[in-house]
């Protein structure tokens, strides 16, 4: 969108994805995409480290049912990383494996599996405005909300199970989602969450 969009004035050492030539470096991706991982193309700034803080905004509307009829945070990272694996066979594997790499959550013990400091996240859900059809829907609610965090998988979970499914009435399709709603992937339980939150479980 930055292509075609004028933005100006953001401080200095800000930019838009699209602007620093999208999405150019391979790098690491680990399971389950293509079984044990693989490499994938990476916006360059992310993999050499240049850039440290990551703002993601995400619109509340519908979209594809194999992503559970809904946008999320997650999925915005088709472009941080490129899109093109999202949109063939093994697209939930590729959102799942993408979400957790260094790139995204922050630098890694690949021995332990764990994160060495976070990668600082501001993640955005729009819904000023809100849609249940398609990526291409008109809005049809407006709910004047904003949902934000920190972590993309906590943020998404939330706002498609207890806003969109509970508040809104916009149920996902759990069954193409129940894999990017099990938090644990992420190393996160149930009682990690605030009180009335659920895991789907698989």
């Amino acid at each position: 969108m930055g292509r075609y969009t004028p933005f100006s004035g953001l401080p200095e050492g800000c930019g838009i994805e699209d602007t620093w030539d999208g999405s150019t470096t391979r790098t690491e991706v680990p399971a389950p995409w293509r079984g044990s991982g693989g490499k994938a193309r990476c916006l360059k700034h992310l993999v050499d480290g240049s850039v440290d803080i990551l703002i993601n905004i995400a619109m509340c509307k519908g979209h594809s049912e194999r992503f559970g009829g809904f946008t999320m945070t997650m999925k915005n990272h088709f472009g941080t990383f490129s899109p093109t694996p999202g949109h063939r066979k093994g697209s939930q594997d590729y959102l799942l494996a993408i979400n957790q790499t260094p790139e995204i959550l922050g630098p890694m013990d690949r021995r332990l599996g764990k994160v060495i400091y976070p990668r600082q996240q501001l993640c955005l859900v729009d819904a000023l405005w809100a849609s249940r059809g398609g990526p291409g829907g008109n809005p049809s609610h407006q709910p004047n909300f904003l949902a934000m965090g920190v972590m993309s998988p906590i943020v998404d979970y939330q706002v498609a199970t207890q806003f969109r499914g509970e508040q809104m009435g916009w149920q996902p399709n759990v069954e193409a989602t129940r894999r990017m709603l099990v938090l644990v992937d992420f190393g996160y339980t149930e009682a990690d969450l605030p009180a009335g939150s659920r895991i789907i479980e698989p």
